[in-house]
């Protein structure tokens, strides 16, 4: 029982109480795992699952009981005896590896099917409805399909099924395995037997069963160990037909997976279990029901994809999936407060008490919840902090402070003894208090509504040290956040009154400074408080997001700079340096060295982040009130650097869809484009990103976007690139790239330019030797009336120049006055005669030239002068 020497007004010696112990004297499984269901709401066929594997292109096939469904991270596509499949109930998926994009499929009662290059084609295996229920699909090293069925066991050669083991013993249910080393194990009843690819028996490997017990399955790993199961639960594990080790496990198992962290699950009606490999059989196993988060007991694990999720399939719920076990989710009453101790123990408050939560290792989470004695159980403590003592300290809406130490035990819960509870008598002004911090010096301070700052040590009994309280030109009233920075300066956040600096010198006598949105502040409601590795504050506040602050300016960051909410309620530095913020939307990690560098990831937004705080070993505790207690493992090995594949899907020309394939080619009135494209990741694939270019231009900015549009092609030859870009920021390793070419119109190609040319080169030409043929007719037509004039015309008026002198003499002795009518018929004929002479010599052809002229001009001037 409690004992208290408290007196109603107060007491000055150390008081102290036990805490009762109570709901469970041992340790409780906290964790919750965080499943992710994908059921008919979105897209799958069937919630009842049979049947799961991945291909080579990253997409999940699902086998179901009403049909096959493949997955790619975007989409359900659903394929029933309507598209080609021989029966809906499918048993088996296996795809080939000898043929990329080949996928085996086994059904009940209606034998094989094979998908190849989007057809199904059916195989019948035997004549009987039992030799056509394939139970299992075995591809060897040959390419060689084996097929384990309720009636024996066939080889697939071709399109036919030949019977391989099917008399006697082997006439039942058979299951067929395929091991990395070539060999064949098939098991059926009481039998094992080993093959090598000829179909020769090799082994025949020994185990011990009792008389009713049979071996129910079996199955191999990434190393070529063999696993098989019985009906009793015994595991036994062969290495090259050798048993090496035996496991009787307190459920009957019905399968087993190795996954690529080292752990072996199986499969039971009453969830799965989990050992690590390297501590088998001697190891701790692990079991994961209902109480861990599945849905339904009857869970079996399907597969590991390439990022490390788990998938398992149901009767009822879908397909799950188990992300990589970086989230971790804690169910407790939980009331949105809680701290760390030095050791990594996570103590929140709950409406009756304390939970204390741990982790042994790195596999199994404890929970203990502490009740407080009936003297506190009826007191909503909160606002937990440890101070420099590793003394827990909690707080009351009454008033009063709380003063634990801690005694930690190795495997077990921690021992809490009540040293102080402390009072207003004790010098704790009336009112409720707001927010509490411990500082280097180990001194506490702790804001009071309406009463100010009450600083006090707690070295080594609690001392009131004084009250801080604000001038008039700091108007603050109501301390929501308390912060100590790397130079001890205090930092204090006021419901809606801004920043105040305290400095570190002398609070008492130095005066403290005001921030507001004067000083560049995005908002005066402050929630909390944080400090990077370059010295600089940062300041969550109510409406305006984050502020940065370098001691000379703020630099902001809100929604619009890619915050996923402007309500910033915690902030926490990890040990690589990012800081995380703890928003009205979620928790979010922003790269202290480069602002704008922003990351989320969907399986932390979703809800509101009251508490977030950072611990040693690289979790990132966050939670609301009302809500789970998580932790997030930020440690960059735990997070997934697989890049995701990306594939263009197909493209859309003119609204016509066409097949994506090289060398495509479109006319030119067909240049409106539609690509689609996919990068396929399943750890986190409502995040994903995409960018894209065209022509090697520019990478597009990153978006959800899964297709792109390009309107109007001009003709030409274009190479699309995309890329892929998870949650983690990780590219795609090369982008899938698609080449298509805008075939030009018959007046843009080559040809038709030539064409072109040559008619216009043959239209200037014609034009030429039309141009020649007539200059030379009138060449011609010019000699020839040269020639006439010459010939004719000068011919006459020289006769009548000499008629005309003769005329002359004659009438000299006749008349004289006939003499000069001779005389002026003469001079007319012999001007007329020049004039002729000077018209053919100007029209003969043979004169134009320009040394010719001007010989002409040259003796027309010397007659002149």
């Amino acid at each position: 029982m409690l004992q208290t020497l408290l007196t109603p007004r107060g007491r000055s010696g150390l008081c102290c109480a036990v805490l009762l112990l109570c709901i469970c004297p041992s340790r409780l499984h906290a964790q919750l795992l965080p499943f992710h269901a994908y059921t008919t709401k979105d897209g799958l066929i069937s919630n009842w699952v049979t049947a799961a594997i991945q291909d080579t292109f990253g997409r999940l096939w699902i086998g179901t009981n009403e049909g096959l469904s493949v997955y790619d991270g975007a989409a359900f596509t659903n394929y029933t005896t309507i598209d080609g499949l021989s029966n809906n109930f499918i048993t088996t998926l296996v795809e080939s590896k000898h043929q990329t994009g080949t996928i085996w499929i086994g059904t009940i009662q209606h034998g094989l099917t094979k998908y190849c290059d989007s057809r199904f084609t059916r195989i019948q295996v035997g004549a009987t409805p039992l030799t056509n229920n394939v139970i299992s699909i075995a591809e060897g090293s040959d390419g060689i399909l084996w097929l384990g069925t309720s009636a024996g066991v066939f080889r697939v050669q071709g399109d036919s099924a030949i019977p391989f083991l099917t008399e006697g013993k082997f006439a039942t249910a058979t299951t067929v395995v395929s091991t990395t080393g070539g060999l064949l194990w098939v098991q059926t009843g009481k039998t094992l037997l080993v093959y090598n690819n000829k179909g020769q028996l090799v082994a025949s490997p020994k185990f011990l069963i009792e008389r009713d017990e049979y071996i129910d399955w079996i199955n191999t790993d990434h190393d070529g160990n063999v696993w098989t199961g019985t009906s009793h639960g015994q595991i036994m594990m062969y290495r090259d037909t050798t048993l090496l080790y035996t496991l009787h496990l307190s459920k009957h198992s019905y399968g087993a997976l190795v996954d690529n962290h080292g752990y072996v699950w199986f499969n039971t009606m009453e969830g799965v279990l989990k050992i690590r490999k390297t501590e088998f059989p001697r190891g701790q196993v692990v079991h994961y029901g209902m109480e861990r988060g599945l849905p339904e007991a009857t869970t079996w694990l399907a597969l590991e994809d390439r990022e490390g999720n788990l998938w398992f399939q149901t009767y009822n719920n879908g397909l799950l999936k188990l992300s990589d076990m970086t989230l971790q989710r804690f169910q407790i009453e939980y009331t949105g407060s809680a701290a760390l101790d030095t050791l990594g123990h996570v103590w929140a408050v709950g409406q009756s008490g304390l939970w204390e939560l741990w982790r042994d290792g790195e596999d199994e989470w404890y929970l203990f919840h502490h009740a407080l004695s009936a003297l506190h159980s009826n007191m909503r403590i909160g606002l937990p902090a440890f101070d420099a003592h590793s003394r827990l300290c909690l707080v009351s809406p009454a008033g009063t402070i709380q003063i634990y130490s801690v005694k930690h035990r190795q495997g077990r819960p921690s021992e809490i003894l009540l040293e102080k509870e402390l009072h207003p008598v004790d010098g704790i002004p009336r009112g409720t208090i707001l927010s509490l911090c411990i500082d280097r010096k180990n001194r506490m301070w702790c804001s009071i509504e309406g009463a100010g700052v009450l600083v006090a040590d707690l070295d080594p009994h609690f001392k009131r040290i004084g009250l801080l309280r604000f001038p008039r030109d700091i108007p603050i009233s109501s301390v929501r956040a308390i912060f100590q920075d790397s130079r001890n300066d205090l930092w204090l956040g006021d419901y809606n009154g801004g920043l105040v600096l305290v400095h570190r010198s002398d609070w008492t006598k130095e005066p403290a400074r005001l921030f507001t949105t004067q000083d560049g502040l995005p908002d005066n409601g402050i929630r909390s408080f944080g400090e990077d590795r370059q010295g600089r504050l940062w300041v969550g506040t109510r409406y305006g997001g984050v502020a940065v602050y370098d001691g000379h300016t703020f630099q902001n960051l809100s929604i619009k700079d890619g915050l996923i909410s402007n309500s910033i309620w915690s902030i926490v530095r990890d040990s690589s340096g990012q800081m995380w913020l703890g928003t009205g939307s979620g928790l979010m990690v922003v790269n202290s060295e480069h602002l704008h560098d922003f990351r989320w990831n969907t399986k932390i937004v979703g809800s509101g982040t009251e508490f977030c705080a950072a611990a040693r070993d690289g979790l990132i505790w966050f939670g609301k009130a009302g809500i789970h207690l998580s932790a997030f493992d930020a440690r960059p090995q735990m997070q997934h650097t697989i890049p995701p594949p990306i594939y263009v899907t197909q493209i859309a020309v003119n609204d016509s869809i066409i097949l994506t394939r090289e060398g495509l080619e479109f006319p030119f009135d067909r240049n409106n484009c539609l690509i689609q494209y996919i990068g396929i990741s399943f750890r986190d694939e409502k995040n994903i990103q995409y960018q894209y270019r065209l022509n090697g231009v520019n990478w597009s900015k990153p978006s959800k976007q899964r297709s792109v549009s390009f309107a109007a092609l001009s003709p030409g030859e274009y190479t699309f690139e995309v890329q892929a870009i998870n949650g983690d920021g990780i590219a795609s390793p090369r982008p899938a790239s698609l080449s298509f070419a805008i075939i030009p119109p018959f007046w843009q190609r080559w040809w038709f330019y030539l064409l072109v040319v040559c008619t216009f080169a043959a239209l200037i030409y014609s034009a030429y030797l039309y141009r020649v043929r007539q200059l030379l007719r009138v060449e011609r037509l010019r000699t020839r009336i040269a020639t006439d004039l010459h010939d004719d015309i000068g011919a006459s008026l020289t006769r009548i120049a000499l008629f005309s002198d003769i005329a002359k003499d004659e009438a000299r002795r006749a008349s004289p006055r006939l003499a000069d009518m001779a005389d002026r018929i003469g001079n007319d004929a012999h001007e007329l005669l020049e004039s002729v002479s000077t018209l053919v010599w100007s029209i003969d052809p043979r004169h134009d030239r320009f040394d010719e002229v001007a010989t002409y001009m040259k003796e027309f001037a010397q007659e002149m002068f």
